[in-house]
């Protein structure tokens, strides 16, 4: 029974709408279709199933708070702030013409 409800939830999740910049636009798809090095567009209280990186934010000194509660039951706020490179890319239009590399580690089961 708690397969079929992890199913159903992983179900749920990854038929969430999300927001990709894609062509000089927003594009709306689902969230099991975002794939590494796509812009997603994150709103204010919305959950996002998939790693990400800030590249800028709304806030002028280019921070966003969010909580890993779905990733590891943690409820507290963590401040992330953009880096000054790509935190001046405040359009969809600047944003579509980032050309970056970001190298990172390979995913581990383990968050910590």
């Amino acid at each position: 029974y708690e397969d079929w409800l992890r199913h159903n939830s992983d179900n749920e999740v990854n038929g969430a709408p999300v927001y990709v910049v894609r062509s000089g636009g927003l594009v709306k798809t689902r969230s099991k279709n975002i794939r590494v090095g796509d812009i997603v567009r994150v709103a204010k209280d919305e959950i996002f199933p998939a790693d990400l990186v800030l590249l800028s934010s709304d806030r002028l000194d280019g921070s966003c708070h969010v909580t890993t509660a779905s990733l590891d039951g943690e409820t507290n706020l963590k401040t992330h702030v953009a880096v000054p490179e790509t935190a001046v890319l405040q359009t969809v239009a600047n944003l579509d013409t980032l050309i970056a590399v970001i190298e990172c580690q390979q995913p581990e089961a383990d968050l910590y």
